[in-house]
């Protein structure tokens, strides 16, 4: 799988990438880097650690798809993660609730 940096300028094949991280920056921010041979790539800046974490568990589920190695998946910008938390900060079946009014 290849990923794209949030900012859009770096594009990483997954197969070279040793280990995800999450490193904290200051003010309670996160970013997620990738760890390679000879370079670590970031891959995003996020507003805490916890999107950071739901980033990681994006990858990870984008990855494990039988046709992974043809995908190529964008990092998830700070828009992205703001409608995340709008649809997650209620109850799970207001969750479901609100997935069903968009599907029908």
């Amino acid at each position: 799988m290849f990923i794209i940096s949030q900012n859009k300028r770096h594009s990483i094949n997954t197969n070279f990438v040793q280990q995800f991280q999450v490193e904290e920056l200051p003010g309670g921010e996160a970013r997620v880097v990738a760890r390679m041979d000879l370079s670590n790539i970031a891959l995003g800046d996020y507003a805490s650690r916890e999107h950071a974490s739901l980033v990681l568990e994006f990858f990870s589920l984008c990855s494990i798809r039988k046709d992974a190695s043809e995908k190529l998946t964008m990092a998830p910008t700070h828009d992205d993660m703001r409608k995340a938390d709008a649809l997650t900060h209620d109850t799970p079946q207001d969750f479901f609730e609100k997935i069903l009014k968009d599907l029908f």
